[in-house]
Formats: structure tokens, sequence, C-alpha cells
């Protein structure tokens, strides 16, 4: 019983004790079938602790994962808030996308980041390449180019969802430099018309090819 005491017994201890539990005629032989059963319930009490910790250390994995997701989330998410107003400078939003980058990885305080983006780059303050690191680019039909790099100072894992939230990053910043892009297009060209419009004495008038609708017209 002290032995019980410290766990369950040993095949060699167990083996005298269970030939003492069915001799009938041994005056130990209750004895002998109450330590078997103590020692049975001393094995599925250890097996049930087992079986305890596997689902706890499950959950616990499964509250990591779940937080990380979070962290992807709210990261993409001030990605999109800090480049949705194109009144602003595009470089500010940019150097501001550089700094919130790191906090949806795993591992936030090893974590540089540097935008490539048409020509220009922006980078943490400490970016220097490592054997570490996570890229993701998007190449649009014009030929330019979006790269994030994400580097880790010291050697820790990327996850695949970290890839695909930078992946999904690069997109932004592309679709972001379109309509940029597109809106500063569209203002060269009303400037454009409004000076061809101020400066000629000719009746002009601008039509939707399409519809025939009249767009827009000059006062001569």
């Amino acid at each position: 019983l002290k032995r019980l005491s410290q766990g369950p017994l040993e095949p060699d201890q167990l083996r005298p004790i269970e030939i003492a539990s069915r001799q009938h005629q041994c005056l130990f032989q209750p004895m002998a079938q109450a330590v078997l059963a103590f020692d049975e319930n001393i094995r599925a009490r250890e097996q049930a602790q087992e079986e305890l910790d596997a689902i706890q250390l499950t959950l616990l994995q499964e509250q990591h994962l779940l937080r990380e997701r979070v962290k992807e989330q709210q990261c993409l998410y001030q990605i999109f808030a800090l480049t949705e107003d194109t009144s602003q400078p595009f470089e500010q939003q940019l150097q501001q996308v550089v700094k919130v980058i790191p906090d949806g990885w795993q591992y936030p305080q090893s974590a540089t980041v540097r935008i490539e983006l048409e020509g220009s780059c922006y980078c943490s303050a400490a970016f220097a390449e490592t054997p570490w690191m996570q890229t993701a680019e998007v190449l649009s039909e014009h030929g330019e180019l979006v790269r994030i790099c994400v580097v880790y100072t010291e050697d820790q894992p990327f996850l695949t969802e970290e890839q695909n939230l930078l992946q999904a990053a690069a997109q932004r910043l592309m679709d972001v430099s379109a309509r940029r892009r597109a809106i500063q297009l569209a203002r060269e060209q009303e400037t454009m018309l409004r000076t061809m419009f101020s400066q000629t004495t000719d009746a002009i008038v601008l039509a939707d090819p399409e519809t025939a609708e009249i767009i827009d017209f000059n006062d001569t």
C-alpha cells in the first residue's frame, strides 16, 4: 500500500499479488484483491489526467491560433483604413502601413517591414534583410510592381496565414495605387478640357459616342 501511494505498481510487483488474489485458501486474498482494485483505480485516474492534459493543450493551441487570426484581421483592417483617404499623401500612408504590419505577425517584436512601390522603398527604421524573410508581390497589367517583405531579426517561423495576409496587403496597395492613378488622370483630363474650353472661340460639344448624350460644352 505504501508503494501504491507513489503510483501504479510495476508488472513484476503486480504478478505475485495477482496470484494471491486468485488463491481462495490464501489469507492474503482479500488484501491482494484490494491492492489490485486500488492499483486499477490509480491507473484510471492517471489516464483520465493525461486525457485532460491533452484536451487542455489542444484548447491552448486553438486559443493561440484564434488570437493570431484576430490579429491578422485587425492588421488588414488597419491597412485598408489607413489607405482609404485618397486626398492624403500616399507616401505618408505607406509609411504608416509599414508600422502596423508587424502587429499582424506572430512575433511582432522581431519583425521589420519593407514596401516597394513604383521604384520607391518604405522601410522600418531597423530594416535589414536576414535569412528569415516572407515576401509577397503583385504585378499590374501596366508593369507596376508592389512588393512587401516582412523580415524577422531572429530565427522564427512564418505562418501560411501570414503569407495570405501579406498577399492581401500587397493587393490592397496595388488597388489603391491604381485608384489614385485613375483619379489623377481624370483630374488632368478635366484640367485639359477646361483649359481648351477657356482658350478657344469655337463651339465645342463633348458627347458620349455610344449614347450621343451631351457631356459638356463651352459657352461660345
